[in-house]
């Protein structure tokens, strides 16, 4: 819920009093959400980069080699895959609920990578 919900808000026994109670409070709060979504922004591309080369070595792996592996290179492949696709999507899902709890229009649109 934004502060203008929370300060809009009929229910909210405070509502009328909080522009007089808290004049600043309002772009205090927009600027801590925005420095918010940009840091999770940040995190996200940090750990996509290099999760993106493990993914990236792991298929080269699994598509570039025979079929006599042993198997438990093709069970530690097969972990690689698994664990790094589902760290990927992770990270997707958390930059798109981020992205939704902003306020972005075409977030709703786009589907977590």
């Amino acid at each position: 819920m934004k502060l203008d919900e929370v300060c809009n808000n009929a229910q909210c026994p405070f509502a009328p009093e909080m522009p007089r109670i808290c004049p600043g409070l309002k772009p205090v709060l927009d600027e801590t959400r925005q420095a918010k979504a940009q840091l999770i922004a940040h995190i996200g591309h940090e750990l996509r980069t290099p999760l993106n080369t493990i993914l990236g070595f792991a298929q080269m792996l699994d598509c570039c080699s025979d079929d006599t592996k042993l198997g438990e290179e093709r069970e530690s492949i097969d972990s690689i895959l698994a664990a790094s696709r589902q760290l990927l999507h992770s990270i997707g899902t958390l930059l798109a609920l981020e992205t939704v709890e902003i306020g972005d229009p075409e977030s709703e649109l786009r589907s977590p990578s």
